[in-house]
């Protein structure tokens, strides 16, 4: 009777082990996975999202690679006279064309006390990535006077990789060209050389404000 409950007792306990050890495992292991799909969601035509400044945080130690790494965004805070909505490319003011490759805009507006700007981000959502090919800006100051500045990254400014696991590489290096018109006359032309490349390992977890 000893013999026949104990073994009984054996073979519920390593089932049970095991359900364990597998659930360990795949604990420790998972990691954050951003795909093309999550982001086409966040940028859905008319969607708003709310835009963070970063006021507190400089940089986040990620710790060591591999696992058991915590990122906490709380500190950043919302601009609430920012608001962003996305939008098809034929539905904003200015020519796709200048961006053909774009499928989508971010179209943000900003008010002040003394000037109201409105900005047209063209992207690219593919399935290896998320790019910047531009943006228009349509500034208006308190005395009535315009300014369009119009900003073409060449190559497209990589922001994301997809599947995005926080082991990605964030940007690229890219020429940015600036055309500034004031009140409709043209002011100046501005071609810049950026190196923006940052590997990172995040396994672990990540908190974002809202």
């Amino acid at each position: 009777m000893y013999k026949k409950n104990l073994y009984m007792k054996t073979q519920i306990t390593f089932p049970l082990f095991l359900f364990t050890l597998v659930l360990f495992s795949y604990t420790i292991q998972a990691q954050i996975t951003y795909t093309h799909d999550n982001l086409s969601a966040d940028y859905a035509v008319g969607n708003v999202i709310t835009n963070y400044s970063d006021t507190t945080i400089k940089s986040v130690n990620i710790g060591a690679p591999g696992g058991g790494n915590n990122w906490n965004f709380l500190g950043l805070k919302s601009i609430n006279h920012l608001s962003t909505t996305s939008e098809l490319p034929s539905s904003t003011p200015y020519n796709a064309s200048d961006f053909p490759t774009s499928n989508i805009v971010l179209s943000t507006k900003r008010i002040t006390t003394l000037i109201n700007s409105n900005l047209w981000q063209y992207t690219t959502l593919q399935s290896a990535g998320y790019l910047t090919n531009g943006s228009i800006t349509l500034t208006v100051n308190n005395t009535g006077d315009t300014a369009v500045t119009k900003n073409v990254y060449n190559p497209g400014l990589q922001q994301l990789s997809f599947p995005f696991t926080f082991n990605s590489q964030w940007g690229s290096n890219y020429n940015l060209d600036i055309w500034t018109y004031v009140n409709g006359a043209w002011s100046f032309i501005n071609s810049t050389y950026h190196v923006n490349t940052i590997k990172v390992d995040a396994y672990g977890s990540i908190t974002m404000p809202d």
